[in-house]
């Protein structure tokens, strides 16, 4: 039966599609499903679906008459599997979207899955179907502390799947058969507390209270200095957070509370060079970084700074290595400039780099032999 909802004027319609699936059987069940679909229509005019795109998909392990699919998400539909079993739900806009397989006496895996849309239609991946002689259980719990919306938790184990917390921090999987699970949450700049847990499933009997709390990831840049007196030489940190602090006794630092990202950490004392010049770093979150020693020398000759640019495609996050008399590696600011201060006389060479990217040139060579700043010119980057 269709069904068009019209008014005077431009109006949204809904056409609704109820069908009854056939084929029923010791095999499949009766299942009547109904599907909205959006339809615009004005005055006068001939109704026309609105665009939109697809997520498709099947089943296999049964006979596919008789699952029901279920889409939640940035839209919410049920329809039934066909008689080659697939299903597709039509006319969805871009956003990110849950599709859950279900019918009484079987279990699925994975037992969901999860699918983005952007600008084109998707298949998702195919859900096998397993007969159970027992009921199916359920694994619930909650996310809390620094984040709690929209992380990401997997199973893994007996069945598969993926869901995201609601606003609560809730999450629960369903439709699960008896066996063991590792439940894990995840979410981009957070450690979870327990990283997973370990959940043991008894026929028919649900799991609750399987909880972990989230708090802000950091990381920690650890090192020291080497070579004669090692106290009281200044270290500077440059990149995503910046900083400063001074070796103890035995010539160690250390940077905590960071944030993930690049970085550059640079030593420095009047009267000495050290080697490397500077070190860049990469942390992740909730890890340490540990350095190698940066040893330092007395100078006779006044240093100087080597410094430069890069532009074109990319500027910013280069890598930049210093090879010769000193060495060391910086990032690129934002403007795409670097730096190596405190650089005894002698010969460097310069060479960028970046993952997907070319550098013209490929690398300079610079001779300096007095104090100052000189310059290691421009590079351009390339994709």
């Amino acid at each position: 039966m269709h069904t068009v909802v019209r008014q005077a004027k431009c109006v949204l319609a809904a056409l609704f599609v109820t069908s009854l699936v056939s084929g029923c059987g010791s095999d499949s069940a009766c299942l009547t499903t109904t599907a909205a679909v959006k339809i615009s229509a004005c005055s006068g005019g001939t109704p026309s679906a609105v665009s939109g795109h697809s997520v498709s998909g099947g089943v296999n392990g049964i006979s596919p008459l008789g699952v029901l699919f279920t889409l939640t998400g940035a839209a919410t539909a049920n329809v039934g599997g066909d008689a080659n079993g697939t299903y597709s739900f039509n006319g969805l806009a871009d956003g990110r979207y849950t599709v859950t397989p279900s019918r009484a006496g079987y279990t699925f895996n994975p037992v969901n899955v999860v699918v983005t849309i952007s600008g084109a239609n998707v298949a998702a991946d195919t859900f096998t179907a397993t007969a159970v002689n027992a009921p199916t259980s359920d694994i619930s719990g909650t996310v809390s502390g620094a984040a709690g919306q929209d992380v990401t938790v997997t199973l893994s184990g007996a069945n598969t799947g993926t869901v995201f917390t609601d606003a609560n921090g809730n999450y629960s999987f369903s439709g699960l058969a008896a066996g063991g699970y590792t439940v894990t949450p995840s979410i981009a700049g957070y450690v979870s507390s327990p990283a997973s847990t370990a959940v043991t499933i008894v026929s028919g009997q649900n799991v609750v209270g399987v909880d972990f709390m989230e708090s802000v990831a950091t990381a920690r840049i650890f090192g020291s200095v080497s070579g004669g007196a090692v106290q009281n030489v200044t270290i500077t940190l440059s990149g995503v957070n910046t900083g400063s602090a001074v070796t103890d006794a035995n010539g160690k630092f250390s940077f905590t509370g960071l944030v993930e990202g690049n970085y550059t950490v640079t030593p420095s004392l009047a009267g000495y060079i050290f080697t490397p010049a500077s070190t860049a770093v990469t942390t992740s979150r909730g890890e340490d970084v540990i350095l190698g020693s940066f040893a330092k020398s007395a100078y006779v000759a006044a240093t100087f700074s080597l410094s430069g640019t890069v532009g074109g495609a990319v500027a910013q996050n280069v890598t930049i290595t210093l090879s010769g008399t000193n060495s060391g590696t910086v990032f690129t600011d934002a403007g795409g400039s670097f730096k190596f201060p405190g650089l005894a006389s002698g010969t460097y060479t310069v060479t960028p780099s970046l993952a997907g990217y070319t550098f013209t040139p490929a690398s300079r060579t610079v001779s300096a032999f007095s104090g100052g700043d000189i310059s290691a010119g421009n590079f351009t980057a390339a994709p």
